[in-house]
């Protein structure tokens, strides 16, 4: 488990650190699979749909590609890009739906929301293959989760989002891509290697914050880029099972308090207890009354950093409305590998100071 070098932070980028560059060159670990025919490692998320949205313009150039109205912004780029029609489609409020229709020729993508299974969509698969429709599992917040990643046409991970790594998102598929990934891009990785060693060694906060803007900010090409070799050194030496097993204990401890401490006071956990072999990217939360964005600035205030999943301003449809309010009161709380009982009782303790101000 990586040790923090600030106590008082909780959350947000994930630090490179004197355990993480102790490269151990005697391991024989291997890379995650999803045990598909081809499969590649790229750089991003991004990068990995952009190489299938390549594909699909080649093979089902005038299919419309489905994608649920609970989604960031990035997910659609890559398609509209390709020149590809493309529409939205409800989940519900508690994430649980597929509101879908698509023809002979689609390309359905779904999403195991933060690393739960995505139970409706398995349901439906076979219906999908009756009808002559591609699918994309995002896996992207379900990395380390059992049992996904095996169903879709294409399936796809980010590693970078649950690990220290610079970089690293897996694509899966059944079929062989058609598009070519270029080398790593180097000011990327070296931005986010820095920021990652300056939060690492305790600095300003200022100082690692405007590298990973920087850093970010270069993900605006759809242009397919492979994983760094860093990033790939990183992974080879990662204890996976222990990274799974410490996110499951947090989400436990945080899930259990959180239903006897906050749901009177406005505050509800979005999902229920973890299936065998979950494994969250965090305990997100619903937050009443419009104190969201009250509770996330406590909380910061207190060295605890939130992530928010999604602002859905792509969408712009009004017929999402409870996609919409989702998006509006949800928080997702930090339970990763860094940290231990004592830092989730430092959530809980702040999430209490805070239902006590606001009865």
């Amino acid at each position: 488990m990586t040790s923090r070098i600030d106590l008082r932070r909780i959350g947000g980028e994930f630090e490179i650190g004197r355990s993480e560059l102790a490269f151990d060159r005697t391991t024989a670990a291997s890379l995650p699979t999803f045990g598909a025919p081809y499969e590649s490692w790229l750089d991003t998320g991004r990068s990995a749909l952009a190489v299938v949205a390549s594909h699909l313009r080649n093979v089902t150039p005038q299919g419309t590609v489905w994608l649920p109205a609970y989604s960031c912004e990035s997910i659609v780029a890559p398609f509209l890009h390709q020149g590809l029609r493309t529409r939205f489609y409800a989940v519900g409020p508690h994430l649980d739906r597929v509101d879908a229709d698509p023809e002979r020729g689609d390309t359905l993508l779904f999403i195991h929301y933060f690393g739960v299974r995505n139970q409706m969509a398995l349901q439906r698969i076979e219906e999908f293959r009756e009808r002559g429709v591609r699918l994309i599992e995002d896996c992207v917040q379900a990395a380390l989760t059992g049992g996904v990643g095996q169903s879709g046409d294409y399936a796809l991970t980010s590693l970078r989002k649950i690990l220290p790594q610079p970089d690293g998102a897996l694509l899966a598929s059944r079929a062989a891509p058609t598009a070519v990934a270029d080398t790593a891009d180097e000011a990327f990785v070296s931005a986010r290697v820095m920021g990652k060693l300056l939060r690492g060694a305790g600095s300003p906060v200022e100082s690692f914050l405007a590298l990973f803007d920087e850093s970010e900010a270069r993900l605006a090409s759809d242009h397919p880029r492979a994983m760094s070799w860093v990033s790939r050194r990183l992974l080879l030496q990662t204890d996976l099972s222990e990274v799974a097993m410490r996110r499951r204990a947090n989400f436990a401890m945080l899930h259990r308090s959180l239903c006897s401490l906050a749901t009177s006071r406005g505050i509800v956990p979005l999902l229920g207890p973890l299936d065998d072999g979950e494994v969250p990217l965090g305990c997100p939360i619903v937050v009443a009354a419009g104190q969201r964005d009250a509770l996330r600035r406590h909380l910061a205030a207190q060295g605890i950093f939130c992530a928010v999943h999604w602002d859905l301003a792509h969408v712009g449809d009004a017929q999402f409305t409870d996609e919409q309010a989702l998006a509006s009161s949800i928080l997702t709380l930090p339970i990763d590998q860094r940290y231990d009982d004592s830092d989730m009782a430092t959530v809980l303790d702040s999430l209490s100071t805070f239902c006590g101000a606001h009865v």
